[in-house]
């Protein structure tokens, strides 16, 4: 895998030809070592694995629905925010529980990435190639790493957010088996990428070793397991063992200097013990790697291809490659991206080290001889500068488009509502439209993300039609883009077209019922066109299909109450916030139901619960002044009231309610007087004054000031998003 100087890597097994006399009936004719006798059985497990598999979504093309994917990736849904135990969750834990006891077995005996490698290896073996392993000091940890970023890091965000936060609940089906895989193509590339590539690059079980974030987990389990293949004093250290482990483990070098393999590698397939031929391994139970850490550290010695330099410049090539990689142009997919980039750092370190060394292999075949390059070599070269030349086209648009977004955020108003902005903010989004524009057109392929971020941008700068021809775009390159279908719907509800509006909230909802805000959107643009029960019997069939869901049971219930029926809106709200006892839009809801009926006392304690859920909100401060101010000019009405606004300072409702009390209790005149006299560019100033005129009757002053502010006249109705 190296050049021949002090840094190549090479086992010196101490093999004996052990023929048939010796008791070795099954044996390679070259070696003498005998076939292992686990690996038909080990192959018909894995075939068997992939039956399953058919079956499984076999059972959802006929049904339309089944068990949600049993898939350990599916295990970020449940740590992350949107709660939810799922069929990949639970597969997850009980196959680290068991490897807690019996080691690193699943990855060997039911693992399809493995399975796949081993056909590949078969395969290249077949054609004469033998994959050859290579050994990092670095590299070796970024199973590990993407295993925190992908479940670990979720799990800190869900515990570290603020307010509302659903409960646990199950879901172990699924309409939508597809739903968070790649399309087939992509899926093609990654088991090209996982499989054939990545076992020619970096020998059998590469992806295992440097890439598959559930073997980083599995991997530091498997030190705390009393299961290990361990070894009795009839071993003479023949090698056997490690020349037939598929792992790379160095079996024979482990058993002699800690009486058992410690290599986390180790994936229990058995085929070490099946060819030995003194019987002398077995797999048994006793004390764990883990207590044993200081007596290994002191024996273990592990040799490397690389020297520290390099293995420093393969981290550093690492870190930019997966960065690019991961969720590039919106279809790479993590797996993919890690075997990318471990590929890349490969090709692009032996390139590097192809200046320095006058004979270099790469595998079985030399790329450096006495001091020329082969052709193999070349081709080598040739692979390394393109995997340079796409990290860096991706990364150059992935910069500027990153500088683009950047720049529009930060000109972006408090609360992102459409407002006239100072010339250099204006300035500043025009030119992040700009940088994302360029981003995509440098781009190998176009980015829906970058279409969605100068919608937003267009729509900071009023121009609703250019943000909505940036949602479509978004949507034409990817049409799971669910929220820009669900900004299309948005602009076609204030176009004063609802039937578009609905056409596109159908179909967000038929694939995420729980997504945004567009369950209630729905509900509201049916009932906008005097189709009340239809909004109820759609919103039941879609909480039917989760009833985990908050959102929808909310959009559910606003629905019954339009309808009429305000005892099932009542029943379902109680119900709700019992179902989600931390989810402060439930208690709002409720006590919004319990004043309506004169429950005034109750409606009190939900919405203090409430803001003790989530003080970020300014609707239960505002309730609450309602409340109190509806009993006389409290001080404690007038504190919530300021809080309310201090929350949502452009809140339309707040507003007016403040400037009507403005006119009762004070001299209206010298307060429009006082906040006339804010800077004009203060737009929450400028807001507070639109109102104060308006109350006062100096109609033809708020509506140029909300001219100014690009927004509706006072007196006119406020557009429903």
């Amino acid at each position: 895998m190296g050049s021949r100087n002090k840094t190549e890597t090479s086992i010196a097994l101490p093999v004996k030809n052990r023929s048939a006399k010796s008791g070795c009936k099954s044996s390679d004719s070259s070696s003498g070592i005998r076939r292992s006798r686990n690996s038909k059985w080990r192959a018909l497990t894995l075939l068997g694995v992939h039956l399953v598999f058919a079956a499984h979504l076999a059972h959802w093309y006929a049904t339309g629905s089944t068990l949600t994917p049993v898939e350990p990736s599916e295990a970020m849904q449940t740590l992350g925010s949107k709660s939810l135990i799922n069929a990949g969750f639970i597969f997850f834990a009980i196959t680290i529980l068991t490897t807690l006891v019996f080691g690193r077995f699943f990855c060997g005996w039911g693992c399809h990435i493995v399975a796949l490698q081993d056909m590949c290896t078969w395969l290249l073996k077949k054609l004469g190639i033998q994959p050859k392993p290579f050994r990092s000091r670095l590299l070796v940890f970024v199973p590990l790493l993407a295993a925190i970023f992908m479940f670990v890091v979720p799990t800190i965000v869900r515990l570290s957010m603020k307010g509302s936060k659903d409960p646990y609940s199950m879901h172990l089906t699924t309409e939508d088996f597809w739903e968070r895989f790649p399309d087939w193509p992509i899926a093609a590339m990654t088991f090209l990428v996982c499989g054939f590539l990545i076992v020619y690059v970096l020998g059998n079980k590469g992806f295992c070793t440097y890439g598959c974030p559930y073997g980083g987990i599995f991997g530091l389990v498997d030190t705390a397991a009393p299961g290990k293949i361990r070894v009795t004093d009839d071993c003479e250290g023949c090698g056997h063992c490690t020349a037939r482990c598929t792992s790379n483990v160095r079996v024979h070098e482990e058993v002699r200097r800690f009486g058992m393999v410690v290599d986390p590698g180790c994936m229990k397939c058995l085929d070490c013990v099946s060819v030995c031929p003194k019987d002398a391994l077995y797999f048994g139970f006793g004390k764990p790697a883990l207590l044993k850490k200081d007596e290994i550290e002191k024996k273990k010695t592990v040799r490397f291809d690389y020297t520290w330099k390099e293995e420093s410049m393969m981290a550093a090539i690492f870190a930019v490659a997966i960065v690019v990689y991961w969720g590039m142009y919106d279809k790479i997919p993590s797996l993919l991206a890690l075997g990318l980039a471990v590929i890349s750092t490969y090709l692009i370190m032996t390139a590097l080290r192809m200046r320095k060394h006058a004979t270099l292999r790469f595998g079985q075949h030399h790329i450096r001889r006495s001091g020329r390059t082969t052709p193999f070599g070349v081709m080598i070269a040739i692979a390394a500068v393109g995997s340079v030349f796409v990290i860096a086209q991706a990364a150059t648009a992935k910069a500027i488009a990153f500088v683009g977004t950047r720049r529009v955020q930060l000109a972006q108003p408090a609360g992102n509502t459409p407002a006239k902005i100072d010339a250099a903010d204006q300035a500043n989004i025009e030119s992040g439209i700009d940088l994302l524009a360029l981003g995509n057109r440098i781009g190998l392929l176009p980015m829906a993300r970058y279409e969605w971020e100068m919608a937003k941008a267009f729509r900071t700068l009023g121009k609703l039609d250019d943000a909505d021809a940036c949602c479509r775009r978004a949507v034409q390159i990817s049409p799971r883009f669910l929220a820009a279908k669900l900004e299309i719907a948005r602009y076609a509800i204030r176009a004063n077209d609802p039937i578009e509006g609905e056409q596109q909230l159908r179909e967000i909802v038929d694939r995420d019922p729980e997504f945004g805000d567009a369950a209630k959107l729905l509900g509201a643009v049916l009932v906008r066109q005097n189709k009340p029960e239809a909004a109820v019997s759609i919103l039941n069939e879609l909480f039917a299909r989760r009833p985990q869901s908050c959102n929808v049971g909310l959009a559910l219930a606003t629905a019954y109450h339009v309808a009429g029926d305000s005892r099932q809106c009542m029943n379902l709200a109680r119900f709700l916030v019992e179902r989600h006892p931390d989810n402060a839009e439930a208690h709002i809801f409720l006590a919004t139901a319990l004043v309506r009926i004169g429950e005034e006392s109750e409606a009190r304690r939900l919405l203090t619960r409430a803001i003790e859920i989530n003080g970020d909100l300014g609707r239960p401060h505002f309730l609450l002044a309602t409340l109190e101010l509806r009993e006389g000019l409290t001080r404690e009405g007038i504190d919530h009231l300021d809080k309310a606004l201090n929350r949502e300072p452009l809140n339309a409702t707040y507003t007016k309610f403040w400037a009507e009390l403005v006119r009762q209790t004070e001299d209206i005149n010298a307060a429009i007087a006082k906040w006339a006299d804010k800077p004009a560019n203060d737009r929450i100033a400028r807001f507070k004054l639109m109102y104060l005129l308006a109350v006062a009757g100096r109609i033809e002053e708020a509506t140029a000031i909300a001219a100014n502010l690009n927004l509706p006249a006072p007196n006119q109705t406020q557009p429903q998003p």
